[in-house]
């Protein structure tokens, strides 16, 4: 028998490949993909109905009468009520991004990793503010890995946080190895703020002294505040687990804060999980509350 031809096929084929490439199919297809991976967003792993409002109805804070560049937080969720004060007292202002930095605590990755989506919550979508993200990571100072950062508690336990208490505001999140050198932070904190400006702020995902008894912690947290006071970014970098988790973390936020004007600090809360907890702990976690701030209009509400 003889085999039906295949020219008209192939000519059909042809012409649809045409076609696709030469009226713009192509650009539409990759736009379409693209669109559907900006659509994805992270689940908040960390989040807890109950725990979440509880630490809000533990905050005291009220909006501030300043003009609030950046801040340092814990994410150990036990400190919540700390972490609800600090977005609260943001609350009053109109911020556009939130700059998230944190520790990698995995240390999976590159050495500073961001991601392209948003994350998940109870309050809706967070969304990431992808333009300064392409540029930091075209800059060759940020990768991405979505894995990493989507389980990264010092980022997702902040995110419900932010979208509650600024419902109109992106995140730009970045998890930072502990061994990023002088240099390093150097760096990210002069491409940060090369391109954000007075509505964006600057938030340092940190805790404090781990493993050792109430009384040692809080020593620790005198030394560590006074090199943070003082910005010995060198001392900083220095500092182990037993002062504070992501040293990186707070030199690169010190930096901006210094670089910007926005030297000003207050101590807003100090403690520990023992303290928090109400029993003595043998290997406790201690946590700060910090704002910087410029252009006072008043004083702390």
């Amino acid at each position: 028998m003889k085999k039906p031809s295949t020219r008209p096929v192939n000519v059909l084929v042809f012409f649809l490949l045409i076609l696709y490439t030469f009226t713009g199919c192509a650009g539409w297809a990759e736009n379409a993909e693209g669109q559907a991976a900006k659509s994805y967003a992270h689940p908040c792993s960390f989040y807890n109905e109950r725990d979440f409002f509880e630490s809000l109805s533990r905050a005291g804070a009220k909006p501030s009468q300043m003009l609030i560049r950046g801040g340092v937080i814990p994410h150990h969720l036990v400190a919540g009520y700390m972490i609800a004060d600090f977005f609260s007292m943001l609350s009053g202002q109109e911020v556009d991004r939130v700059i998230l930095i944190g520790p990698n605590h995995h240390l999976k990755g590159p050495r500073v990793i961001s991601s392209r989506h948003g994350w998940r919550t109870a309050f809706g979508i967070l969304e990431t503010e992808t333009e300064l993200v392409e540029r930091l990571a075209g800059s060759g100072i940020a990768g991405f890995d979505e894995e990493a950062i989507a389980g990264e508690h010092s980022i997702a336990a902040i995110v419900p946080y932010i979208k509650y208490y600024l419902p109109d505001s992106a995140i730009v999140p970045l998890i930072l190895h502990p061994d990023l050198t002088g240099g390093e932070t150097e760096n990210l904190a002069d491409l940060l703020l090369q391109h954000t400006g007075d509505r964006d702020v600057f938030v340092a995902s940190v805790d404090f002294s781990h493993y050792l008894k109430g009384r040692d912690a809080a020593k620790r947290d005198e030394v560590t505040l006074d090199a943070i006071k003082g910005k010995d970014y060198s001392r900083l970098l220095m500092m182990g687990d037993e002062y504070l988790d992501s040293p990186s973390s707070i030199v690169t936020l010190l930096k901006v804060m210094e670089k910007s004007g926005s030297g000003s600090m207050e101590v807003i809360h100090n403690s520990n999980s023992a303290l928090l907890l109400g029993r003595d702990i043998e290997e406790t976690t201690s946590y700060f509350t910090l704002i910087y701030y410029q252009n006072c209009r008043g004083g702390l509400s």
